[in-house]
């Protein structure tokens, strides 16, 4: 999927798409970095690498002033260029 450390675009609702690193991935989620707090519980869409990721905020943590840490659980992966689910 993505490498440690790559560049991503989340979206939450009607907002504006933000940057976010992706920090790690396992099977089912994601850890992210983002510049934003998010609300546990929010479905976001991580746009990656030609992949769509629709996922569930589990946790979010301030790091450092402005830099938060963001557990995601996928629930499901489209693959941009075939148009299906993988």
């Amino acid at each position: 999927m993505a490498s440690k450390s790559s560049p991503a675009s989340l979206c939450v609702g009607a907002r504006e798409p933000m940057g976010v690193l992706v920090r790690d991935v396992s099977r089912n989620g994601m850890g992210l970095t983002t510049p934003s707090p998010m609300l546990v519980g929010s479905q976001v869409v991580v746009i990656c690498g030609g992949l769509t990721i629709n996922a569930t905020v589990r946790h979010c943590r301030e790091r450092v002033i402005g830099e938060y840490s963001v557990g995601i659980s996928i629930n499901r992966i489209l693959h941009a260029g075939a148009g299906r689910e993988i």
